[in-house]
């Protein structure tokens, strides 16, 4: 193999990997996310997990 597919493939693969762990980390900040809003429900809006007024 020459030496610029190499290179190709080495970019290509690293992009692959990228994709995948980005989204990886989007599914686990929804899933905060998620359970954030359940926690928060009887609040007028959905806060931050943060803010300590709205903790029931």
């Amino acid at each position: 193999m020459s030496p610029k597919v190499q290179v190709l493939l080495l970019i290509v693969g690293l992009i692959m990997f990228s994709a995948i762990h980005a989204e990886e980390e989007l599914g686990e900040i929804e899933e905060s996310e998620r359970s954030c809003a359940e926690a928060y429900k009887s609040c007028d809006s959905i806060p931050c997990c943060d803010n300590i007024a709205c903790h029931l």
